[in-house]
């Protein structure tokens, strides 16, 4: 009996399966679905858990922008060395973090300070 041949038995209409059918993209379509299905699923839970290194990065340019912070009030009381101690710190930690045009003015301002210019002040006081 093929495929497309139905056997009656006992009134009962009875299609044999066969591993030959007449849809020859039926099992790539299948396993391309499923295929589709089971991979995007996968990375989506992997986004969901960062990897140890993510969380250490993480972690480093959140202490970072608090060492930044930090310098900022430093700057504003006119502690310049400790405000230019913290900003290394937080370079130390992210070096990233050091191309923000801000921290960039801060530390301009700080260093002119240090080489004694008086209006130094002025531009750490307008960081708050």
């Amino acid at each position: 009996m093929t495929a497309g041949e139905v056997a009656e038995a006992d009134d009962e209409v009875v299609v044999p399966l066969s591993a030959t059918t007449t849809d020859p993209i039926g099992a790539p379509t299948m396993a391309s679905l499923a295929f589709l299905l089971i991979v995007p699923r996968a990375f989506r839970v992997a986004a969901l858990f960062p990897t140890e290194e993510e969380l250490a990065r993480a972690q480093r340019r959140a202490q970072g922008r608090r060492l930044q912070d930090d310098a900022s009030q430093d700057a504003v009381a006119h502690r310049w060395t400790e405000c230019l101690a913290k900003l290394d710190e937080a370079r130390a930690l992210d070096p990233e973090l050091d191309e923000d045009p801000e921290v960039k003015d801060l530390r301009a301002a700080a260093a002119k300070a240090l080489a004694g210019d008086g209006d130094a002040g002025k531009a750490g006081d307008a960081r708050q």
